[in-house]
């Protein structure tokens, strides 16, 4: 038994048919493209100064970096200030090395060339060591010296992981 109030078959005659305009190709292309939203607030999505990463994070990340570039720097200074070098005082410079982020692998490979050019007496003071320090540095650091050009097509992430949990 069916109901003619609810009959959906035959539609009242008084009304219009609903006609839908079918948007074209620039119309189409044109649309902002929304992307849906993972997070349970509002507030973010209203407030601009919410989506912008606050200054005091570049404050914290900028005085990290200065501390762990002046811990490497003055730690080297006074590793050797009034020392031999032997094999301890290379033992004290690895792990200054570990201990400023460099990585077990950088930190062996460096420790291993200086360890070579000291037992084949190239290197014989302070001031030779640290300018082969930083020579070996700049040798491995050489291959990135060309600037990155991300694709403007394409997206990419960018990840940073420190060495001892920083």
């Amino acid at each position: 038994m069916t109901d003619s109030k609810h009959d959906f078959t035959n539609p009242p005659l008084d009304s219009e048919p609903l006609q839908r305009k079918k948007p074209s190709l620039f119309e189409v292309l044109n649309r902002p493209i929304r992307f849906p939203s993972f997070r349970t607030d509002k507030t973010s999505e209203e407030s601009p100064e919410a989506v912008e990463p606050k200054p005091e994070r570049f404050a914290r990340l900028r005085d990290r970096l200065r501390r762990t570039r002046q811990g490497l720097v003055s730690g080297l200074a006074s590793l050797f200030k009034g020392r031999k070098l032997d094999d301890e005082a290379l033992e004290e410079l690895e792990s200054r090395l570990l201990l400023a982020d460099l990585g077990v692998d950088v930190t062996n490979h460096l420790i291993r060339q200086l360890t070579e050019q000291v037992s084949r007496q190239q290197l014989s003071d302070v001031p030779a060591l640290l300018q082969a320090l930083h020579d070996e540095l700049l040798a491995i650091l050489a291959p990135c010296q060309q600037p990155w050009q991300p694709s403007a097509s394409r997206p990419y992430v960018i990840l940073m992981v420190g060495v001892n949990g920083v």
